[in-house]
């Protein structure tokens, strides 16, 4: 088989913390394979550390490095990073979470198994909460399993995903929904009959904790969330009562006490 370019799309704002983005940046440059670019937009002001690190990584690693005037969210930072990239596919990194070093050796392996009939996939993870606790999150791993969580949840960790460029453009790239842009994205592609699976593999360490949490509530996600049940019933991929029913319940969990949405989180949501 043909040798598989990609390449690697990431995003950094202001609120990102300078170490952890390094720690990022690095996992990926330290991986067994490497993609053959690496695109770091920049969402707006940043730090001046962040800025140096970024710096460094340009001149000795040649990064590829593209900035918005302002922050502008992560769809359209997204969004204007896949219109950089070249090649048949993007691997998507986050700039709080650190690769293992062999992430892109099994997915490149994991491609080549598929015989390239593959366009979107990626993998488990394992998350670190603010006592150093580990949280594993498991994805379904076959087409038909992905078809029916996507239903009720989101069938693959962002941070951790692959897929062909062109059929994300095809699609009209990432929606622009707070916090939710991966999935409804996800069901464009699907709806649009592409090929997916999981990878059973944990080939990222994600940064969790009291902070991701906390973050992931308030009426801007209760806003989101409807928004996002209606894409799925426009996709046909659940009933009106389906989509009233899972964004009345998923809503008010958005709206609950912290202390509550940490419990549902950690015990339910996992």
């Amino acid at each position: 088989m043909r040798k598989i370019d990609f390449t690697v799309l990431m995003t950094t704002y202001l609120k990102d913390d300078s170490e952890q983005l390094k720690k990022s940046i690095l996992s990926i440059y330290n991986n067994t394979i490497q993609p053959k670019d690496f695109v770091l937009i920049i969402d707006g002001q940043i730090g001046n550390k962040s800025h140096k690190i970024i710096n460094e990584f340009k001149y000795s690693k040649g990064l590829k490095i593209y900035s918005l005037n302002k922050n502008s969210g992560l769809a359209v930072a997204l969004n204007y990073g896949l219109e950089k990239i070249k090649t048949e596919w993007v691997a998507r990194a986050d700039a709080d979470d650190v690769n293992t070093e062999d992430r892109f050796e099994k997915q490149i392996n994991f491609i080549k198994e598929n015989n390239n009939k593959i366009d979107l996939f990626g993998s488990a993870i394992k998350e670190f909460d603010d006592n150093n606790e580990t949280l594993i999150r498991s994805t379904p791993t076959s087409e038909k399993d992905i078809k029916k969580f996507i239903k009720r949840r989101n069938p693959f960790n962002h941070m951790t995903v692959m897929f062909k460029l062109n059929k994300v453009l095809e699609v009209g790239g990432y929606p622009s929904l707070l916090k939710m842009q991966d999935y409804a994205l996800w069901s464009k592609l699907l709806a649009n009959k592409i090929k997916v699976k999981n990878m059973k593999d944990i080939l990222v360490y994600v940064s969790g904790g009291k902070n991701l949490i906390k973050r992931r509530g308030g009426i801007n996600y209760v806003i989101s969330e409807i928004k996002l049940q209606y894409y799925l019933y426009s996709e046909n991929l659940k009933t009106m009562n389906d989509a009233i029913f899972d964004g009345l319940i998923r809503s008010s969990i958005f709206i609950l006490p912290f202390f509550i949405r940490k419990v549902i989180y950690r015990k339910i949501l996992r």
